[in-house]
Parts: structure tokens; C-alpha cells; sequence
């Protein structure tokens, strides 16, 4: 990507760079307007992301701006999960969501796996002469892949996850200057993604008891609300079970309430082994 600017005369004093661009040649104009648009999709996704912590809204304003942008024939957004050490996918345009809903990356492995592992960029305009290259997903999609730009998300360089752009229709992408505005995007993507996450963390523990590790009054005031409110046509059947622990003061006067506080625990335990996956287990009172 060239510069909008084509001479030191652009910048003299008095004269306006946007008239410059305006009066010089077809090419210096076209870089203008680029540029002007990539400034303009940075401001307004900035503006989105800081608006709603919804992480569905979030990633759907992202993705939306970013391919009005940079015309690519399929995104996809991907994101860590820790306890496989792998990407799954959280977003996918272009592409059929059910079939990717299962499908887990190694890091490491793919241009996908490789940029969350490295936490670099990665640009490869013909996949079939890169040996990081996975076809994984395309023989599960059908898809044909032909170049890929990955970009890796990161908080505080830990890398969460990647955007990875999908045979870009313009070359001009995989030149450094085109990188740069990606990864500014990327960025906000990731900081975006990292509120929404601690928001989310937040609410939980909002909701969660502190000894047991299960829901709290709060959670069973709110859930009922929503629970006996039903829609039109929705009738639901709803037991509501409480149970008290005989005896319970005795084993906190006589053994202490770290004791107590085990005890409290395991009875939860046992408790929430024995319910379904549509049931809630709350305590009622304490802290």
C-alpha cells in the first residue's frame, strides 16, 4: 500500500493533506480514500466494542465492520480453550457453523494453531508451499482454502485466540502497511473480548455461593422471576425442593467453622451429583 502523499510538497505549510490528495494523481486519491476508510472502520468498531460486553454482539459488530473492509471470501474467530489446549471455533462467516461446532485445533497445529502459539502474525498467500498448512477444516467444510491472513488475539501477550481471514480477495493485504491496520483491529477485538470475559466472571460470582461453590439466593430470586413468567403457550411444570441440614450448629459449636465449611461442601457435592442437567442447585442463606 502506497503512501496517500507522493512528495515533501503534500506537507508544506498552509496546505491541507486531504486537498493535496484531492489534487494529485488517480493513485494518490485512491490511497487517500483507503486510508480514510481504514481510519473510519478503526472509530467505529472502537466505538461499538466499548458499548455492550455481550460477547454475541460483540464478536457480530467486529466481524461485520471488519468485512465490509477487508472482502475476504470467509472469517473465522477462534478462541483458547484451556483444558484441551486447543482453538474451537466461536464465530465462522462463510462457512456452515454445525460443522465446525466439534472441531478443536491443537496449538501448534495449522496456521491457526502456529499463530496462537507463536502470538505472531501469519500471512501466507498460497497455502499449498506452507508446510504449517492443516486442510483440516476443508475436508470437513468442502471449502478450499488458498491463502489465509491469522492474526493472533492477545491480553497482556497472552494470546486468547485468533482472527483468521480466509483468501482475501486483494493482495495488497499481505503487504506490511495492510498488517498493521489489521492487528490495530485485532487489538480491539481482543480487549473487547477480554471486558466481556471479566464482566462475565463478575456476574458469576455474583450469582455464586462462596462456600459451596453453587448458586446463591440471589441467583434463585432472579432465576424464579424468569422461571414463573412464562410466554404465551408456555406452561412449565416447576418443583421447588428446600432442604435443611438437622444438627448443623452442633458440628460448628463442637469441631469449628472450617469444619463446618467442609461439611457444607460435601453435602453440596453429594447433592448436585444426584440432579439433571436442567436442575439448579442453590443455598438458601449464609454467605
Amino acid at each position: 500500500m502506497d503512501e496517500p502523499f507522493n512528495s515533501i510538497e503534500d506537507f508544506s505549510p498552509g496546505k491541507d493533506p486531504a486537498e493535496a490528495a484531492a489534487s494529485g494523481p488517480p493513485e494518490a486519491r485512491s490511497n487517500a480514500s483507503l486510508h480514510m476508510q481504514q481510519l473510519m472502520a478503526c472509530l467505529e468498531i472502537g466505538k461499538a466494542l466499548t458499548s455492550t460486553f455481550d460477547m454475541e454482539e460483540i464478536l457480530h459488530t467486529v466481524l461485520s465492520r471488519i468485512s465490509l473492509l477487508v472482502p475476504a471470501r470467509n472469517w473465522s474467530l477462534l478462541l483458547v480453550d484451556q483444558p484441551s489446549n486447543s482453538l474451537r471455533f466461536e464465530v465462522a462467516v462463510g462457512l456452515a457453523p454445525e460443522l465446525l461446532k466439534d472441531v478443536r485445533i491443537p496449538l501448534g497445529e495449522g496456521i491457526a494453531g502456529s499463530a496462537a502459539l507463536s502470538g505472531k502474525p501469519i500471512l501466507v498467500e498460497d497455502v499449498s508451499s506452507d508446510p504449517r498448512f492443516s486442510d483440516k477444516v476443508d475436508k470437513r467444510t468442502g471449502f478450499k482454502t488458498k491463502a489465509v491472513i491469522c492474526l493472533p488475539l492477545k491480553i497482556r501477550d497472552s494470546v486468547i485466540g485468533v482472527v483468521e481471514i480466509v483468501n482475501p480477495k486483494d493482495s495488497c493485504l499481505f503487504r506490511p502497511e495492510a498488517v498493521t491496520i489489521l492487528s490495530i483491529l485485532a487489538d480491539y477485538v481482543a480487549i473487547a473480548i477480554g471486558n466481556s470475559l471479566n464482566y462475565k466472571k463478575i456476574a458469576a460470582l455474583s450469582m455464586t455461593d462462596t462456600v459451596t461453590g453453587y448458586y446463591n439466593t440471589r441467583f434463585l430470586h432472579e432465576f424464579l422471576d424468569e422461571l414463573l413468567e412464562p410466554g404465551p403457550g408456555q406452561a412449565k411444570e416447576v418443583s421447588l425442593i428446600f432442604v435443611d441440614m438437622d444438627e448443623f450448629k452442633a458440628v460448628v459449636d463442637a469441631h469449628g467453622h472450617l469444619l463446618g465449611t467442609k461439611v457444607l461442601k460435601e453435602v453440596a457435592d453429594v447433592m448436585a451429583s444426584k440432579l439433571g442437567p436442567k436442575d439448579h442447585l442453590v443455598r438458601y442463606g449464609g454467605g
